[in-house]
């Protein structure tokens, strides 16, 4: 599960092939779970963010390795230098930090607190699939384990997409995806059960 939400988040959001379904040695798979990998450093700045977030940005520790940082740093800057180089467009998440940089950056239209370097853009190429692979690949594996404890729901499900499908003619369309009401009442369900979250801040008022 985990394989499928990377890549098909790789491939919407900044247009990479990276091919985990099929690689098991792929290096940006491998960087993804030394990202997610239990440490002392992980435990200590959750604790600390926890704790005393301020403390956390004056002492400026992250809980990313190094080793991970300067990798993702290297994959994103050649998407961007590629993209501008070649003139390339595609309509992902990549293409629109890419112009939100270039119109507050590069054309000074923007006030000095709103700048939004190349650094930002990698820092939210990282966030979207931090947040986009782990809670992706659980909610869908949680969903699968209730439709197993559930078959009645699980026969039912499964004629709604056959029907659906039939009603579109056979093809995996936008409308197709739209018009699963009771696949999104399935998953909707799970989420209420099972909250794909890590963490979960709440400030009291």
């Amino acid at each position: 599960m985990n394989k499928y939400a990377t890549d098909v988040i790789g491939t919407c959001a900044f247009g990479l092939k990276l091919g985990s379904m099929s690689d098991e040695d792929n290096e940006f798979r491998k960087h993804m779970k030394l990202l997610f990998k239990s440490s002392f450093r992980l435990t200590f700045t959750n604790l600390l963010q926890l704790i005393s977030p301020k403390l956390l940005s004056i002492l400026k520790i992250s809980s990313t390795p190094p080793e991970v940082m300067e990798y993702f740093n290297s994959s994103f800057k050649n998407v961007i230098e590629y993209r501008e180089k070649n003139n390339l467009n595609r309509n992902d998440v990549a293409q629109t930090l890419m112009q939100a940089r270039k119109e507050l950056v590069l054309n000074n239209s923007s006030y000095p607190e709103e700048k939004f370097t190349e650094m930002d853009i990698i820092s939210n190429a990282i966030l979207m699939y931090f947040a986009g692979a782990e809670p992706v690949s659980d909610t869908l594996a949680f969903c699968l384990y209730e439709l197993a404890m559930n078959k009645h729901i699980q026969d039912k499900l499964r004629e709604h997409i056959y029907r659906t499908k039939e009603k579109h003619g056979g093809e995996f369309s936008n409308d197709y995806l739209m018009d699963l009401h009771y696949a999104d009442m399935v998953l909707t369900e799970t989420l209420r059960k099972v909250n794909g979250t890590i963490v979960l801040f709440r400030v009291a008022t």
